[in-house]
């Protein structure tokens, strides 16, 4: 390499470093500039808030950097809750968290279990629904009749592995299983149905039988789901608790319900993070922390795909920001 081919890429290194600390310079200021919006929504200084966000929003980005991205979400969250304080937007008890959910993971899973292995797109949701799976297995080894509730079904596809599981089972032989599902959509719910109930029959050698339960979680009811004296239940709740949060008397009345059943086992899959602190900045703190990490991780693990953003996290920050 001649000495004038050195110099050239010596120099491009150098203008590529600047580059990157003047990106990390404006990805800092914008994050300063989001938390000063934070506190002017707290001290319910709107006015002044929105125009911190509008400077906020000539900056951030749903595509650019995770900073970006986080302040974009973080931005359109705060503006909702102005909205929603000066009348210009009606208060209601919680986004449309199945809508999105739905969308987000029939993009990204598929029915049959070698496909669905392939999909390495979110490694570390796969890794918690696995672990969640497994541990209702672990609890009902020696059960014949086995009674599934899931209480936010999403595209079904998690559970064509445990089926097959089951009909594996050499000991204590299952007679018979049974998949109650909740959710407002009764027609995606049955879609759910009618894949599961073709795999059972395509597949497996299982009795099968699939029930719909049509509400919201707040007036669920344990008659809903018919439960038979000799069947083991298992209750299955994969990141859905958040959206009742804000109501406590609402979450108790729910809980009450999953005592109800009976279950021999409850699994709660949900991100840990403390969002819902007495004191706004608290909250909003925590809840900024958290999903930068996850929009982090999202970067790492499938950068180009920002369906999965637009279509929860953004709707999930929403919801969280709003409701305080």
């Amino acid at each position: 390499m001649d000495s004038s081919n050195a110099r050239n890429i010596a120099k491009a290194n150098k203008c590529g470093d600047h580059a990157e600390e003047k990106q990390e310079s404006l990805d800092l200021d914008l994050a300063e500039l989001l938390q000063a919006s934070a506190q002017l929504v707290a001290t319910r200084k709107f006015d002044r808030a929105i125009k911190f966000l509008s400077l906020c929003n000539q900056s951030a980005s749903a595509t650019g950097t995770p900073v970006q991205r986080v302040v974009y979400y973080f931005a359109d969250a705060l503006q909702h809750k102005i909205d929603r304080e000066i009348g210009k937007m009606p208060i209601t008890r919680e986004e449309d968290i199945e809508t999105y959910s739905n969308d987000v993971e029939e993009l990204v899973m598929d029915l049959q279990p070698a496909v669905f292995a392939k999909r390495p797109l979110f490694p570390y949701r796969q890794a918690t629904s696995f672990t969640g799976i497994q541990a209702i297995l672990d609890s009902i080894k020696t059960a014949k009749r086995v009674h599934l509730i899931d209480l936010c079904i999403k595209s079904g596809s998690h559970w064509a592995t445990f089926m097959q599981t089951l009909a594996d089972r050499d000991e204590c032989p299952l007679k018979h299983l049974k998949i109650s599902v909740v959710g407002r959509s009764k027609k995606k719910m049955e879609d759910v149905g009618r894949r599961l109930s073709a795999f059972a029959a395509e597949t497996l050698n299982v009795s099968f039988s699939f029930n719909t339960v049509v509400s919201d979680l707040r007036n669920l009811k344990t008659e809903s789901f018919e439960v038979e004296a000799d069947e083991v239940v298992a209750v299955y709740s994969d990141v859905i608790l958040w959206t009742m949060l804000a109501w406590p008397n609402d979450m108790d009345s729910l809980m009450e319900v999953i005592k109800g059943l009976n279950p021999c086992i409850v699994v709660l899959i949900e991100g840990i993070a403390n969002t819902y602190l007495p004191d706004f900045i608290d909250s909003f703190n925590e809840t900024l922390s958290y999903f930068s990490a996850l929009t982090d991780c999202s970067e790492v693990l499938h950068k180009g795909i920002p369906i999965y953003e637009g279509f929860y996290i953004q709707k999930v920050i929403r919801n969280m920001i709003t409701v305080r």
